[in-house]
């Protein structure tokens, strides 16, 4: 099983709530989220999460809203640890390309104990079908799961932010925006369906 965790963070105004949205360049509108590392709690997870993909220090206390467990079809898998990418189901074979685990990939075929997977970087802009970069080679079944747990999490608060700013992380330009929760962006798929738990959870709660 590998864990991801999810942040909603909302910030109180005159007019309304407002909702955090990061623009990845490449796909899309998404919230803060991300892979719990091997051996590390959720909670500590979703803070790094939130630090590393919007630059900002949570003072405000975290509210677990739940989670979530999803299992993906037979031909999809994800790494649940780093990984070697062999060029043939032999570990002795070159491997010039290690994966960071919480990536999703095609399952192609098995041989023995290890899986023939497939990597495509999308470029949805201005291409949705534009693969810019693509891998494909061998990693060990034990390095792959179909089975996902995400935990999903609530801040609210006000912060000392612009309306708009940007973040560099993982090779990536991120812009951050702050949204009228009556009119949220359009969210990647399948973040999309994600917005619903927060406005259950807010539904609830008043």
């Amino acid at each position: 099983m590998l864990e991801k965790v999810t942040a909603f963070i909302l910030q109180e105004q005159p007019a309304g709530l407002e909702l955090l949205a990061i623009n990845h360049p490449f796909t899309g509108y998404q919230f803060p989220a991300g892979t719990v590392e091997v051996q590390e709690p959720p909670e500590k997870a979703v803070h790094r999460e939130i630090f590393e993909e919007t630059g900002l220090q949570i003072n405000q206390s975290i509210q677990f809203l739940e989670h979530r467990d999803t299992y993906l079809n037979s031909d999809e898998a994800v790494l649940c640890q780093a990984s070697p990418v062999f060029s043939r189901p032999d570990p002795s074979s070159f491997n010039w390309v290690h994966i960071r685990s919480g990536i999703k990939m095609q399952v192609l075929q098995q041989n023995g104990k290890y899986i023939q997977i497939k990597y495509a970087e999308p470029n949805k802009f201005p291409d949705a079908d534009f693969i810019t970069f693509e891998i494909i080679g061998w990693v060990h079944q034990a390095n792959l799961t179909n089975h996902l747990r995400r935990y999903f999490y609530l801040v609210q608060g006000h912060f000392e932010t612009p309306e708009q700013w940007e973040v560099y992380t993982d090779g990536h330009c991120f812009t951050l925006s702050w949204f009228s929760l009556d009119n949220p962006p359009a969210f990647v798929s399948p973040q999309d369906t994600w917005l619903s738990i927060l406005m259950d959870h807010l539904q609830i709660s008043n």
